[in-house]
């Protein structure tokens, strides 16, 4: 999962930790994601993309409902920031995230 943390020196906790649901075969359940509960309301708090966790950035976005995504670094610099969203142009990115059937 190195490859899909942008800092070695900020450490994912096992608790809170955010798990994906694999959409097709050889999906990681591994992002570098927390989750905080709180009473009020719900947050998760991630490291922002690399071009090796950005499918798995979206895919968590859309598992667990997200409505907001806040990014405090700027995402015009890709040093800092894999560009998963522009402004500026009108690019289509398609990516599986499936659906899960349960039977009961």
């Amino acid at each position: 999962n190195e490859k899909k943390n942008r800092s070695r020196s900020i450490v994912n906790y096992n608790e809170g930790a955010v798990r994906l649901v694999p959409t097709k075969p050889g999906d990681s359940t591994y992002i570098h994601a927390s989750q905080i509960r709180l009473p009020y309301s719900n947050y998760i708090i991630a490291q922002a993309p690399t071009k090796h966790s950005f499918v798995d950035f979206l895919r968590m976005i859309w598992q667990y409902q997200v409505s907001v995504v806040i990014c405090l670094v700027p995402l015009h610099d890709p040093d800092t920031c894999y560009p998963y969203f522009n402004p500026r142009r009108q690019k289509v990115v398609r990516v599986s995230v499936g659906v899960i059937t349960t039977k009961c």
